[in-house]
């Protein structure tokens, strides 16, 4: 299936899933037989049709009966449109995502403008499936590996991080769409392509800054990056993504200096995860540093910063949980969780943070 098609087929199938508009709720479902000329193959023996009527235009979506997460499918991303325009037994054929937007557009209860915004995802999504299947082949004698040759479980973690990226979300039909992202940053930065980069870091203000724990080893020194090691008396290094970069150069890096200083040469090499604003340290694997990111997934609103508050909330789950796995018999033993225990960030500030997950690799 073309990534079009497929997108579309994920697309109408969560409309139908949760009832959009009542997509479900305010239409029909009945049994029948289109004497069509020119029917696609794949709608002959359709049986069960969702028709959807609106005061311009009836559509017919081919559906079947489902016991996985919705009682009822999308067939295939083909489906059937009449509208007032047409002469009688006039029907036209309709397969696309923009089209849909159209039906939805119809119901009284609909808005343009989140439709309009979400096609922008749609066409995202699209753009980015087919990067992903091109990542999958330029990688695909790596992936023939046996993830139980990967000597460590770190290793193995990137692993089935880079497998997954290849796949889909369950729920989510454009999870694919990495917004304000383009091909570059893709290949670039993105786990399909397993690429390596180097973080880029800047050096803040004690008076500014707030680091949880001790730092791990793998941090680079002020000397590594470029910076007069005086520094490290009165400012703490904090990693940047360099995708974010251009963006604290027009905003904190200006209007704060000399309290937050661009350091000039970039250290640690890194690969990313599933998450792509999480990274692997190459040289330590199980050192996993979390940093915001300027690019929008699972929703045009999602913008995937830092919020200074879920470096505290994911250190107060881990001994959580590790509290509950020492008292309680049955899991005593068989549960590890990562060490969350630092973080840094200024104040609320969501573009300039991180977190540090380290990993036992026992």
């Amino acid at each position: 299936m073309m990534d079009k098609q497929y997108i579309t087929k994920r697309f109408i199938n969560t409309c139908i899933r949760e009832d959009v508009y009542g997509l479900l709720s305010n239409n029909s479902i009945i049994e029948a037989e289109f004497d069509i000329p020119d029917l696609p193959e794949d709608l002959k023996a359709q049986k069960f049709w969702l028709k959807i009527t609106a005061p311009e235009q009836t559509d017919w979506l081919p559906i079947t009966p489902s016991d996985c997460m919705q009682y009822w499918q999308l067939v295939t991303p083909i489906w059937l449109q009449k509208t007032t325009q047409k002469p009688l037994n006039g029907y036209a054929i309709k397969s696309d995502y923009n089209d849909f937007i159209a039906v939805l557009k119809q119901s009284p209860s609909a808005s343009d403008t989140a439709l309009d915004s979400y096609l922008l995802e749609l066409d995202c999504a699209t753009e980015h499936r087919a990067l992903a299947r091109q990542g999958f082949a330029s990688q695909r004698r790596y992936l023939a590996t046996n993830i139980n040759e990967y000597p460590s479980w770190s290793e193995r973690l990137l692993y089935a991080d880079q497998v997954a990226s290849y796949l889909d979300h369950p729920y989510y039909p454009t999870a694919r769409a990495k917004l304000g992202l383009d091909e570059a940053d893709i290949t670039s930065y993105s786990p399909e392509f397993a690429p390596t980069f180097t973080l880029y870091w800047v050096a803040v203000s004690k008076a500014l800054a707030t680091v949880c724990a001790e730092l791990p080893s793998i941090w680079p020194s002020f000397t590594d990056v470029g910076l007069d090691s005086n520094l490290q008396q009165t400012h703490q290094l904090f990693p940047v993504h360099p995708l974010t970069l251009p963006l604290l150069q027009q905003n904190a890096l200006k209007n704060d200096a000399p309290q937050i200083i661009f350091a000039p040469k970039p250290a640690v090499r890194v690969q990313p995860t599933l998450s792509v604003r999480t990274v692997a340290c190459c040289d330590a694997p199980n050192i996993h540093i979390k940093v915001p990111l300027i690019v929008r997934t699972l929703g045009n609103k999602n913008v995937r910063l830092i919020k200074p508050s879920t470096i505290y909330d994911g250190y107060w789950f881990q001994q959580t949980l590790e509290a509950i796995e020492k008292s309680d018999n049955a899991l005593r033993g068989y549960y590890s969780h990562c060490d969350e225990a630092i973080g840094g960030h200024i104040g609320d500030d969501r573009t300039l943070a991180f977190i540090v997950r380290r990993y036992d690799d026992t």
